[in-house]
C-alpha cells in the first residue's frame, strides 16, 4: 500500500486531502514507534506540501524520528528548519536552544575524540569542534535575544514569560560554558 500512496502524492499534489493523507500516515506510524516510516511520510509532506498548514509540523516531527533513528545531522537539519518556520515564538526558541544544546555536544565529544586520536586527525577534529561549538554560541545567543524580546512585550501570557525567562536563563548559561570549553 506504500507504493500507491507514494504514486498518489507524487501525482496529485495538488488534492485537497493529499498531505492530511500523508500526515495521517506519518502519525500512525509515529505512533506505532516505526521511526522510517514515520520518516518516510513526513517527508513527503515536507518535499510536496510546502504550501500546508502541516509544513511546520512535519518539520518538527523530522526531527524528532530522525533523533530516535540516531540520525543527528538529519535531526539537526530539520529542527534548524523548523526554527526557521515555526510561527509561535516559544517553539523557535524551544527548537533554537535544543539544536544549540546539540551542538555545543557535539562540539564537546568532538574535542575529547581529538585527544584520543594522532596528530594528523587532531587538527581537523579539532576545527569541527571549534566549528560546532561556535554555531551553538551563535544559537544561545539568538535564543537569548529572542526571549529578551518576548519578555518585553506584555501581550505574552504570564506561563510562557517564565518559560522564556527559563530559556534565556539557560541559553545565557550555556553560552558562558560554550566559551569556557573554547
Amino acid at each position: 500500500s506504500q507504493q500507491l500512496y507514494d504514486l498518489y502524492f507524487k501525482k496529485f499534489t495538488s488534492h485537497y486531502n493529499a498531505a492530511q493523507t500523508a500526515l495521517s500516515l506519518a502519525g500512525k506510524a509515529y505512533s506505532q514507534e516505526d521511526w522510517a516510516q514515520a520518516v518516510h511520510y513526513y517527508g513527503i509532506v515536507v518535499e510536496n506540501f510546502t504550501n500546508s498548514t502541516h509544513y511546520a509540523s512535519a518539520l518538527q516531527y523530522l526531527s524528532i524520528c530522525n533523533g530516535k533513528l540516531g540520525n543527528q545531522p538529519e535531526q539537526e537539519k530539520w529542527l534548524r528548519a523548523f526554527s526557521k518556520v515555526a510561527k509561535k515564538p516559544l517553539d523557535r526558541t524551544s527548537s533554537m536552544l535544543a539544536l544549540a544544546f546539540m551542538q555545543q555536544k557535539r562540539g564537546v565529544a568532538d574535542f575529547v575524540a581529538a585527544c584520543e586520536t594522532n596528530e594528523t586527525d587532531r587538527a581537523a577534529i579539532q576545527k569541527a569542534a571549534t566549528i560546532s561549538v561556535i554555531k551553538a554560541i551563535q544559537d544561545f545567543r539568538g535564543v537569548a535575544k529572542e526571549a529578551t524580546a518576548a519578555l518585553e512585550d506584555k501581550s505574552v501570557a504570564k506561563e510562557d514569560r517564565a518559560k522564556f525567562e527559563n530559556q534565556r536563563e539557560q541559553s545565557l548559561y550555556l553560552e558562558g560554558d560554550s566559551w569556557q570549553r573554547l
